[in-house]
């Protein structure tokens, strides 16, 4: 028998040993169906490979197949009488980016471009290095493939504001067309308005699958501190705690990738492990073509005869600008990279910090998972069954809160939930992502050797707080220099503070107590000296724990010509150059107070249907 050892198959007659032998292989088998090949569109770089080039030019390339390059890309090709071709660096997903569970295991893997900040002695300096870990997706789908999937489109007051810093088209009702053509909402709930998501469009929206009794837990506390339930956050207009949507539907993950780029979609060709080197201007600063390296290392370049649209991400698409000639000058001329257009790329860099508050809970009642409920959660998942590895747990559960006002609209603080059982792998897989150095994480854990453990994390929604991101070197293999800019305004140390002031008193409300609820004092060498829960204390504490919430943006910033600050205008051209667009996270002119994936894939369908209404005025969009 194939799965089974001769000694094994020979204490059975036969019928035993054939039923096993179906039952291991119909596990492999769908263990395998879970992300194959035959799930995402045919690589194009084979036949490039063999052809040894380009036959043909494109009318337009996109670079990136991101949360907002895939969408780009997907919808230029629906007219049929364009070329498309999309650049992506990294392949085809791996499983694990399949299911929510697991999403946090891409981290330091080849998926990952595995980005680090600069150490600045004012943030993440409880990591190694005191440098923060930025992983950026690098496959099919981008960060899409590796994020927890939150979909929260933003204030209104965020967009209000892209309008008046002169970008026209920008405002809150602009571009909620742009929202609900992404939108499918698969929710059953009740509660959510007729006509507050779209409905039929591509990208599928649900609540996520959790049984997780500890939510309710979380809602009563933050219910005694006087922070209730919410509705939806469709405008991001409300605060309080709420079953929020995400970009998945029963637990399996939906990327861009895979909700806009169709199989039967002969006009666009994808070609993976294709790493940009620049991007070409003529001499009237015509964007012509696109260099990359293809995998093996054979360099090709490839025309586009309307325009190139760059979707690398807020840390890709500067890179490349820049390579290409695009940028600061004064950096430039220092790397002996020739100017073609002087602008601010790179400047502009804004994050969500994240801030994690950790809790010990259940110290008396708490108990380890077990291996059998581990082995039953795969095998649940691949018969198609309820398994814990399509939950989000708590993560399931966000707030959004004012914390300059109880009853305040638009909130200035966002938290998402983690629960762990006692000695759970969970809590040490999220420890080796973030990075901690050994004191921290060592600390960390000891926080769960006893208990169950409840970490809520804390986001800066609008950090006055901004970085910038350079090059290392002309050479487009060297990962670009990232000052990620937290807490270099004193104002978002005093944000944290003040949210920190309401969640470490959770233990003292009457729905945490019952669960013998905690605060975790870690080992933070430097500030064990400071009152413990001082706010000298916590400013220590916020600038050795900060880390990444995985949100950057801005760095080709979206602005009039007239602003010295931009790179695009408001229809995301880059000033200076023709044929040349950027459509991701880097146009934001301020990063929105929400989870920034939303506002990528706004972005990449506003930014395709402006392409169409160039080329094709009779469109109907």
């Amino acid at each position: 028998m194939e799965f089974l050892s001769a000694q094994c198959a020979a204490r059975s007659a036969g019928p035993a040993n054939t039923l096993m032998t179906l039952l291991l292989s119909t596990l492999v088998s769908k263990y395998c169906e879970l992300s194959g090949e035959q799930q995402w569109p045919a690589d194009y770089g084979e036949q490039l490979h063999q052809a040894g080039g380009f036959k043909h030019d494109y009318d337009f390339i996109v670079v990136g197949a991101g949360s907002a390059g895939a969408v780009v890309a997907g919808r230029l090709a629906e007219v049929s009488k364009w070329r498309v071709l999309l650049l992506e660096a990294g392949g085809d997903p791996p499983v694990e980016t399949e299911f929510v569970a697991w999403h946090m295991a891409t981290q330091f893997s080849k998926w990952d471009w595995q980005y680090h900040t600069q150490p600045n002695g004012r943030a993440c300096m409880a990591m190694r290095g005191e440098s923060c870990h930025w992983p950026r997706g690098k496959m099919l789908g981008g960060t899409n493939g590796m994020n927890a999937m939150i979909y929260a489109r933003g204030t209104r007051a965020d967009f209000a504001d892209w309008a008046q810093r002169g970008n026209p088209g920008w405002d809150y009702d602009d571009v909620l067309q742009h929202f609900r053509k992404a939108e499918d909402l698969r929710s059953t709930r009740s509660d959510y308005k007729v006509g507050d998501h779209g409905v039929g469009g591509p990208m599928g929206l649900n609540n996520y699958v959790s049984d997780n009794e500890f939510r309710s837990t979380i809602r009563a506390g933050m219910q005694e501190l006087g922070y209730g339930s919410a509705p939806d956050f469709t405008e991001g207009s409300y605060v309080g705690q709420m079953d929020i949507l995400g970009t998945q539907d029963g637990g399996r993950r939906i990327t861009t990738a895979r909700s806009h780029l169709r199989k039967d979609t002969p006009n666009l060709h994808i070609v993976r492990d294709a790493h940009v080197k620049r991007i070409n201007l003529n001499a009237k600063q015509r964007a012509e073509s696109v260099t990359f390296v293809h995998r093996g290392g054979k360099e090709y370049t490839v025309r586009a005869s309307k325009e190139i649209i760059l979707a690398a991400g807020a840390i890709g698409t500067p890179q490349i600008l820049m390579l290409s000639g695009i940028g600061p000058a004064e950096h430039l001329r220092s790397l002996g990279l020739p100017v073609k257009l002087d602008l601010p790329v790179g400047r502009n860099l804004k994050d969500h910090a994240s801030l994690p508050v950790i809790f010990q809970i259940d110290k008396s009642t708490a108990r380890k998972p077990t291996e059998q409920e581990l082995v039953d959660a795969m095998y649940n998942l691949l018969m198609g069954r309820h398994s814990k590895l399509l939950h989000h747990e708590a993560t399931a559960l966000t707030g959004f809160i004012n914390t300059t006002s109880l009853l305040g609209p638009n909130p200035d603080i966002q938290t998402t939930n983690f629960f762990s059982l006692m000695q759970s792998p969970e809590l040490r897989g999220y420890v080796a992502a973030t990075g901690f150095n050994e004191r921290v994480a060592k600390s960390i854990l000891q926080a769960n050797e006893h208990s169950n453990t409840y970490i809520t994390y804390l986001l800066h929604l609008k950090p006055f707080s901004a970085g910038s991101l350079t090059l290392q070197s002309g050479d487009y293999r060297d990962a670009p220099l990232i000052d990620a800019g937290y807490m270099s305004d004193e104002r978002d140390v005093d944000t944290y503070i003040r949210a920190l002031n309401i969640y470490k008193r959770l233990p003292e409300t009457r729905a945490f107590s019952q669960r013998e609820a905690a605060l975790h004092k870690l080992d933070l060498e430097a500030c064990n000296g400071l009152s413990y829960q001082s706010d000298d204390y916590w400013r220590c504490y916020i600038r050795h724990m900060t880390t990444t919430v995985y949100h950057p943006v801005g760095t080709a910033r979206m602005g009039p010509a007239t602003d010295p600050t931009a790179v695009v205008d408001a229809r995301l051209r880059v000033h200076g150059a023709q044929g040349l667009r950027v459509m991701d996270a880097s146009i934001m002119p301020d990063i929105v107070a929400a989870n920034t994936n939303a506002a990528c894939i706004m972005i990449g369908e506003k930014g395709a249907d402006m392409i169409k209404q160039d080329y094709q005025q009779h469109t109907e969009l």
